[in-house]
């Protein structure tokens, strides 16, 4: 009952549609306001620039004394300047293929790689023909 009762008020013309919004002619942002945001952001980014370039100073400063404290380590004998010799595990990249393959070990030669491929439908083996 209602939709019937609000279609025939749209028809009768007692509803309406809406006008479209009229766009105004001049912008939403003042051209002062814009002038100041940018002011803004070139501030920021010239403070950024400012802080970085700190922040590289204070890392500089901080590897030199890091640097000095390890040399100072060194030539008081606490800490050792030899390298620690790393120990070589074995594994089956040291081994050769007859070891690393199981099973039955297939000869590497052409002619064997070949022996070892099934024959295409057209060849009958020596085997086959017995």
């Amino acid at each position: 009952m209602l939709v019937f009762f609000r279609f025939k008020a749209i028809v009768q013309g007692k509803n309406p549609q809406p006008e479209p919004m009229k766009v105004s002619d001049k912008p939403a942002i003042s051209k002062a306001k814009m002038h100041k945001a940018a002011e803004r952001l070139l501030g920021m980014q010239e403070k950024l620039q400012m802080d970085r370039q700190k922040f590289k100073m204070q890392m500089k400063e901080l590897k030199k004394k890091q640097n000095a404290e390890k040399i100072a380590d060194i030539l008081s004998g606490l800490v050792s300047t030899k390298k620690p010799v790393k120990k070589i595990k074995s594994s089956n990249k040291f081994k050769p293929n007859a070891i690393k393959k199981k099973g039955h070990h297939k000869s590497t030669s052409a002619t064997a790689s070949r022996r070892h491929k099934l024959p295409s439908k057209g060849k009958i083996s020596k085997k086959q023909r017995q």
